[in-house]
């Protein structure tokens, strides 16, 4: 078994099992012990879960810096008490009538910085207890509104009266609601019927692997689709520390950089899906090429680590 292996990996989560499902199966296979993931997926929807291994864990609020694409199937003329297909139909409307174009119009006023309520059958916390456990003792309670980013959406096709729309989107969008306000703007009514994950940050479908294909790699001792700790920052700039610099910010300390030893990013950002970091931000390396820290500029020509990767 592998131990103490840092990094993530590009799983692709099937319809059907929880996100803590397939980090418990990860974590069986690989003998990790910290074993996470970036951005929940509903059991419902399928796509990429970024899996968090070891030191991996620790970059977790970093993930939430990346925007998500999703693909999603949107069912016009259905409204249920969840927003989507799990849920009870509360109504059904004929939305024959509704064309592309209608849908595409509406699409424009999601653009943007855009405000959304949490809907009940969420993850969301109200004193202390999960809204969904609320829902399904029918208590509905207040929920305020939350600002989210949604840099782009269209519409692909129309068929059957369901509506193949794509969204690239921030942290903490939800995509069944933007379902239900779009039926609302089509005063017909709509529900999520289908949900995937397509592209989050650096992380692409293509790229992804199943759980069943990441199990046999950890059985067999194969290991390639494992990404180094630095790949979610490749779009940053970065410093190869030396001996001493690196024993300094393992203690804490901040340390001097020149601007000409710091190297341009890998890649350039693609924004929206990964914005460049802030001016004042780099990653640096481990002397043996590792990531061992963020460092934020602190004045001059020091720098802070202001996270650390524990050797």
């Amino acid at each position: 078994m592998i131990q103490n292996h840092n990094g993530y990996i590009c799983a692709w989560k099937p319809i059907g099992p929880t996100s803590f499902q397939i980090v418990d199966r990860i974590r069986k296979a690989s003998g990790i012990n910290k074993v996470g993931h970036g951005g929940t997926l509903d059991p419902n929807a399928e796509g990429i879960l970024p899996i968090l291994l070891g030191q991996g864990t620790r970059m977790n609020q970093e993930f939430g810096k990346y925007a998500k694409k999703y693909e999603a199937e949107i069912l016009l003329g259905t409204t249920t008490n969840t927003l989507d297909s799990d849920g009870e139909i509360l109504s059904k409307t004929d939305a024959s009538h509704i064309t592309k174009n209608d849908i595409k119009d509406s699409l424009s006023s999601f653009r943007g910085e855009i405000e959304q309520q949490p809907p009940m059958f969420s993850a969301v916390k109200y004193n202390g207890e999960r809204l969904y456990n609320l829902a399904r003792k029918g208590i509905t309670v207040e929920r305020k509104p939350r600002k989210v980013m949604v840099y782009e959406i269209s519409i692909s096709k129309l068929e059957a009266s369901i509506a193949y729309v794509s969204i690239l989107c921030g942290n903490g969008t939800y995509i069944r609601s933007i379902s239900d306000e779009l039926g609302q703007l089509l005063h017909v009514g709509a529900t999520l019927q289908n949900l995937k994950r397509v592209e989050y940050g650096p992380f692409k479908q293509e790229n992804a692997k199943t759980i069943d294909q990441i199990e046999q790699a950890f059985k067999s001792k194969t290991y390639d689709d494992i990404y180094p700790l630095s790949y979610l920052f490749k779009n940053w700039r970065n410093v190869t520390l030396s001996k001493t610099q690196h024993d300094s910010i393992s203690d804490g300390m901040d340390i001097e950089i020149r601007d000409q030893d710091i190297n341009n990013a890998k890649e350039k950002p693609n924004p929206p899906v990964t914005s460049p970091p802030q001016e004042n931000q780099i990653y640096a390396l481990s002397p043996d090429g590792n990531m061992a820290a963020i460092l934020t500029r602190k004045n001059n020509n020091y720098w802070h680590p202001s996270k650390v990767v524990p050797r």
